[in-house]
């Protein structure tokens, strides 16, 4: 089988390695290897009309920068999704050298909904993993670059084959990254190297049969040898070897039976793509049901609050997107004589604490200032690497008697998972509509009863 490669950003000498760079490159996921240097991936993200600010990052608003931001944006969302189908579609692999994280580009899409891009952003947020019952797994989030400039190396996986590279450039490395992997994530993580202090500096995440893995940088290296030695690593993770280029002239040398083949290839590919659709198809349902499992150990802005507004709308509720309303509300329903307002918040080692509530109670207080009738909800994730069945109360009792008093809600999301659970087992229209009276009733702490 011929392996096609792609090297962005990095200059590799030979037939085999396709160059590109990050902006024009054909898609990602037409190669079975990604070879990606992330130091100055993209400088034309920080030009203008991107603005420098007094901390070092940039910024752009997409309503006054001709573009820029949107195109910004798209390129980024379309890398990420080309990188989910290499490593879970195809199975390649991405061999990514470790360098500094370069300042954030935050793009401001409407008032109180802002992301931020930096050179790593082409990393998929999270992907499903059907092998571990379809959750999802937060992939860049889970991932901290630490600057950390060095040469020292001790720990090395002599088993893998990524250990040539370790050999070959010994006297070259010099890494100015190490990496802090989430614990979510760890499970899928080979550590491959580590520093003189104990940083990884190296390591192979596999989800799915796909592989991304990271290397140290080279203080100096011939790019034919360099290219060379990738070349070894990448057949020893793949498994099998490499076939040389077909020249242009061997076609004129036919063999019996060669077209027949041919063609009932051709036939079979058309079913197995058909297929294929059909698969995806069905994949890609599965994936949005199978989600809501991270409402049982995920956090924050980017994994945790798109799955709560998630579950809110599968309750039937009218969730408005944050790039829809001007406010910082984490949460916000807005019905017929109905609105809620909801604070999201995950834990790693505590309960929810009273200053979560305080925050409700602000925004719910300014929308009553309005003349608006308000409802607060405060989603809590605690514990949230502990097994739910096993986890402490959730919320502080100042905040349990603060909700009591003032008429809000406080529902963990293993209680969004288990109504989840009941609505995809299929329940009738006034069951749903007694779990949403059950919400909008709640004073204290949610109960859902049988």
């Amino acid at each position: 089988m011929k392996v096609k490669i792609l090297s962005i950003n990095r200059a590799l000498k030979n037939s085999e390695i396709l160059q590109g760079n990050f902006e024009n490159a054909s898609s990602f996921s037409d190669y079975d290897v990604l070879i990606i240097d992330p130091k100055n991936l993209f400088p034309k993200m920080y030009a203008a009309p991107a603005k420098f600010l007094v901390d070092g990052s940039f910024y752009t608003n997409i309503h006054n920068d001709l573009g820029h931001g949107k195109y910004i944006m798209s390129l980024f969302d379309s890398r990420q999704k080309e990188v989910t189908n290499l490593m879970q579609v195809s199975q390649g692999v991405i061999l990514c050298f470790l360098s500094k994280e370069q300042e954030s580009l935050t793009i401001e899409k409407s008032i109180g909904y802002k992301h931020s891009y930096t050179n790593y952003s082409w990393i998929p947020d999270y992907l499903p993993v059907a092998s571990a019952g379809g959750r999802t797994i937060g992939l860049y989030g889970n991932l901290k670059f630490v600057a950390n400039r060095g040469t020292e190396i001790t720990s090395v996986d002599m088993r893998h084959p990524i250990s040539k590279f370790f050999r070959a450039f010994k006297d070259e490395i010099q890494f100015e990254c190490a990496l802090k992997i989430g614990e979510s994530l760890e499970p899928y993580v080979r550590v491959l190297a580590r520093n003189k202090v104990g940083e990884i500096i190296s390591c192979e995440i596999s989800i799915e049969g796909g592989s991304l893995v990271f290397l140290p940088t080279l203080r100096s290296a011939s790019p034919e040898k360099e290219a060379g030695v990738l070349l070894d690593c990448i057949e020893g993770i793949l498994g099998s070897g490499y076939e040389s280029p077909l020249p242009s002239w061997v076609e004129n040398y036919k063999l019996p039976g060669e077209t027949t083949y041919v063609e009932a290839i051709k036939k079979l590919g058309e079913q197995i793509n058909r297929l294929d659709i059909e698969k995806r198809e069905l994949e890609e349902k599965q994936n949005k049901v199978m989600r809501f499992k991270g409402l049982l150990y995920e956090k924050g802005k980017r994994a945790l609050e798109p799955l709560v507004r998630e579950a809110f709308r599968l309750f039937d509720f009218n969730v408005l997107e944050p790039d829809a309303y001007s406010e910082d509300f984490d949460l916000y329903i807005k019905e017929d004589g109905l609105t809620i307002i909801g604070e999201i918040e995950g834990t790693d080692n505590s309960f929810i604490e009273v200053d979560k509530y305080r925050q409700l109670l602000d925004y719910v207080e300014q929308e009553s200032d309005k003349g608006i009738q308000c409802k607060g909800v405060l989603v809590g994730n605690a514990w949230r690497g502990t097994n739910p069945a096993e986890r402490k109360e959730q919320f502080s009792s100042t905040a349990v008697a603060r909700a009591q008093q003032r008429g809000f809600c406080l529902i963990t999301t293993y209680q969004l998972f288990e109504i989840a659970k009941r609505i995809l087992s299929g329940i009738t229209d006034q069951e749903l509509e007694g779990i949403r009276a059950k919400i909008i009733s709640c004073k204290g702490i949610f109960s859902l009863g049988e």
